[in-house]
């Protein structure tokens, strides 16, 4: 585990500093990056790639964009996604690693690469020429048929320099939560297993925990990075409040952990509306479905679900009742939630003999006689 004891100073730094280490752990170990959105990812993953390039540890130019894999929800072909994921814990495979002298890979400045070498010199092509001439070309000479594609692979001739062999995904939370990162290699265990790092922490501890669970799976190792950008507001924010001795990941998840508390005091009265419209949602579908609602009752139905916030719950109750629910559909008493409250005309009061709750429904006509009431509490009938 690597948890900065103090957020890195800015944006730059941090992604500096994930580079570093994202690097440095992909000769070992598959690497997994969550950052916020869609555009540090893709800024990441360019800085990744350069850096790959620049420190000597891929094999030829274009190996970068399959050694470095951007994990981002594409709308158009939802299957590329999974296929992104299984990639993550792949090694690279074994023909990045020796360049294939002399075959076409491709367009490059307008013209098809003929031939390939790869020397102390650095990777050279040809689109004409001898191979005297490949032989002879030196770097700057204007005249000469054949041009650079890139310094030499390696920095030093030692023959056991170290190389990438393990993909460095970077993806947003999307990808940090839900997906299984399958490491069945050995050796990866034995360097500590995938390498998770993190750029941010969520409000959620629920979230923060579904991140910490794409390492270390199916009893296999794993190790997880923190390396957070001081400038964030969020950052800044439960910084300001922190505890003697308190990571920041911990102060930023308790600070999470407060403002959501606050945020859910302050909507118990829409919260109690909202159980109580999910409840006669139930009742009034069951009735729609067998044809017992008219296309006025479908209407005052529509007509509470948009309004309910501006009532409360004793009016949504007796509206519903009154307006929505006809009175030969009426077999269940509703529960009254505040006995004090005075009961609407046209609705009728019936107490339960058995748990004394106040049950209210429709009032019957006239010349109707007073139907079975069930209790919504308790269920014993009136008769």
């Amino acid at each position: 585990i690597v948890e900065l004891a103090e957020p890195l100073s800015n944006r730059d730094a941090q992604e500096e500093a994930i580079v570093e280490l994202a690097v440095q752990k992909s000769l070992q170990v598959p690497v997994l990056i969550v950052m916020k959105d869609s555009d540090s990812v893709q800024r990441l993953a360019a800085s990744l790639r350069e850096r790959l390039v620049e420190s000597g540890l891929l094999p030829y130019v274009g190996a970068e964009e399959t050694s470095v894999v951007e994990l981002l929800h594409n709308p158009r072909d939802p299957f590329d996604f999974v296929h992104r994921v299984e990639l993550a814990t792949e090694p690279l495979p074994e023909h990045l690693f020796e360049p294939p002298v002399g075959t076409i890979i491709g367009d490059f400045d307008g013209k098809y690469v003929e031939a390939l070498r790869e020397d102390d010199v650095g990777l050279k092509k040809a689109s004409s020429g001898s191979e005297e001439e490949f032989d002879n070309f030196e770097v700057g000479d204007a005249e000469s048929p054949f041009q650079m594609l890139r310094a030499p692979r390696r920095k030093s001739a030692a023959p056991d320099r170290p190389q990438q062999q393990w993909r460095i995904t970077v993806a947003t939370a999307e990808g940090g939560r839900g997906h299984d990162y399958r490491v069945t290699d050995p050796a990866v265990d034995e360097h500590g297993g995938l390498m998770l790092i993190l750029s941010w922490v969520p409000w959620s501890e629920r979230e923060w925990i579904q991140f910490l669970g794409r390492t270390a799976r199916q009893d296999h190792c794993g190790q997880y990075a923190v390396l957070l950008n001081g400038e964030e507001e969020n950052v800044k924010a439960a910084l300001a409040q922190r505890l003697p001795g308190e990571s920041p990941v911990r102060c930023i998840l308790r600070k999470g952990d407060q403002d959501t508390a606050q945020t859910l005091q302050g909507k118990g009265s829409e919260i109690k509306k909202g159980r109580l419209m999910h409840k006669f949602t139930s009742r009034y579908w069951t009735l729609h479905k067998v044809d017992r609602t008219s296309k006025n009752q479908d209407w005052e139905w529509k007509r509470l679900c948009e309004n309910y916030l501006e009532q409360n719950t004793d009016q949504i109750q007796q509206t519903f009742c009154s307006v929505i629910v006809p009175p030969k559909a009426l077999i269940l008493g509703f529960a009254k939630i505040n006995p004090e409250t005075p009961t609407r005309p046209g609705l009728s009061e019936w107490v339960c003999r058995s748990c004394g709750t106040v049950n209210i429904f429709p009032s019957p006509g006239a010349d109707q006689q007073m139907p079975t009431v069930r209790c919504g509490h308790c269920g014993v009938t009136s008769d």
